[in-house]
């Protein structure tokens, strides 16, 4: 589950549209065309409009082609666009220009975790703790590439490493609670899950999973109350009413966990075909 470092803002917000008066009329008073390319494209790309905010910083790089900063822009936001292969050449560009670039680093790293290439992205987000060892966002990530790669113990490490430099992400908590959940370590798992929701109380995957660990427990009601959750703070999440069903089928409130097996095969979860043809009339 990764993370991006930069947020995206709301588009249609007061204060972004009122951001975005100010920083055009700004890059009007530039006289540096390099200057007003790179602004517009900052502002396109944060009010989510990347293929804009490509157009202005591929004019950014044609004003100044040695310029680092700028294929590093336009990389992030041909990954937002989805065009990875040109992101990871940008990244490669931005890497030739300054090779102690740790952001450019971990962007590349980011971008071959969506390419599949775990060895890549290990290799890149190594090279950015590297160059920067209190990056908290890299150790998370490289945390999630060792545990795809089934190192888990080296993804617990990075995940340690991570809440001693930030004890308040919530994502460093949710990922090694998802770890220790592979493990099957459910006290572990269940206290970090439980921080998780504490730091940021509308995650649902972490309730999705902490509901996981509790039916595990023998704690339907706790499972149950989970997984309604979940769905309450993302009603498009698919695996929540198949686990739900599952609860409530301990609970022998079949018919109430075949509507939710329904649901959730509706919803695109093949494996509940087989709970309806055995459990379902």
């Amino acid at each position: 589950m990764f993370k991006r470092q930069i947020r995206k803002v709301e588009t249609f917000s007061i204060i972004c549209i009122l951001l975005t008066a100010f920083f055009f009329l700004l890059a009007a008073c530039l006289n540096n065309q390099l200057e007003q390319n790179l602004l517009k494209g900052k502002v396109y790309f944060s009010n989510g409009d990347y293929e804009e905010a490509i157009h202005y910083y591929s004019l950014a790089i044609k004003s100044d082609p040695k310029y680092q900063m700028a294929y590093l822009n336009r990389g992030i936001a041909e990954v937002n666009y989805h065009e990875i292969r040109e992101a990871i050449i940008d990244f490669d560009k931005a890497i030739e220009l300054d090779s102690l670039s740790y952001l450019a680093y971990y962007e590349r790293g980011y971008s071959y975790v969506k390419q599949n290439n775990l060895t890549s992205a290990l290799s890149d987000f190594t090279k950015a703790i590297n160059l920067k060892p209190d990056y908290v966002v890299a150790y998370i990530n490289r945390g999630y590439v060792y545990s795809e790669l089934e190192d888990n113990a080296e993804a617990i490490l990075d995940y340690n490493r991570s809440i001693a430099l930030d004890s308040l992400n919530m994502h460093a908590y949710y990922d090694r609670g998802s770890t220790e959940w592979d493990l099957r370590d459910t006290v572990k798992a269940l206290k970090d899950f439980n921080k998780a929701i504490i730091l940021k109380p509308d995650t649902f995957l972490a309730y999705n999973e902490r509901g996981l660990v509790r039916l595990s427990l023998g704690d339907r009601i706790g499972a149950l109350s989970d997984f309604n959750k979940a769905i309450k703070f993302n009603p498009g999440l698919n695996v929540a009413y198949y686990n739900k069903a599952l609860a409530e089928y301990l609970m022998d409130s079949v018919e109430q966990a075949c509507r939710d097996w329904h649901k959730s095969l509706d919803m695109g979860v093949s494996d509940a075909a087989e709970k309806i043809r055995k459990y379902c009339k």
